[in-house]
């Protein structure tokens, strides 16, 4: 059995996120054709970036990081999970719910995420780094 850190499992989040954000942008989640492809695209490398940030500040150590990234890996997981639903409820892939396959990557990588995440939660009053 392969164990993966939480910087191995994080960094393949990131990467699947990226893959997700091409995704829905190729398929036409209906999103992109609310907001427009560029500033659907613009907003999600915003996100994107942010979450690699927050990934920095994890391996830094402080608490409220861990927190933050136990929001964001549940949101990414349970939102893989979503596309898929929504695709089987509706029957739309391509102009509908597009992400699904990559969702399935997040869902995957995620769900051990959190669970690590939540298991290495620095104390309330820790200084040094969990890793």
């Amino acid at each position: 059995m392969v164990v993966l850190s939480i910087n191995q499992l994080f960094a393949l989040l990131l990467f699947g996120h990226a893959l997700h954000v091409a995704e829905e942008a190729l398929g036409r989640f209906w999103l992109v054709d609310f907001f427009g492809l560029p500033l659907f695209v613009a907003g999600n490398i915003l996100l994107w970036v942010a979450a690699l940030v927050l990934f920095l500040q994890v391996k830094r150590g402080p608490r409220w990081a861990f927190i933050v990234a136990l929001v964001y890996v549940a949101f990414m997981a349970l939102q893989g999970i979503g596309h898929n639903v929504g695709w089987a409820i509706s029957g739309r892939y391509f102009g509908g719910f597009a992400g699904g396959f990559s969702g399935l990557f997040m869902f995957v990588v995620g769900v051990p995420l959190w669970l690590r995440l939540r298991r290495s939660l620095p104390a309330r009053h820790a200084t040094n780094a969990a890793f």
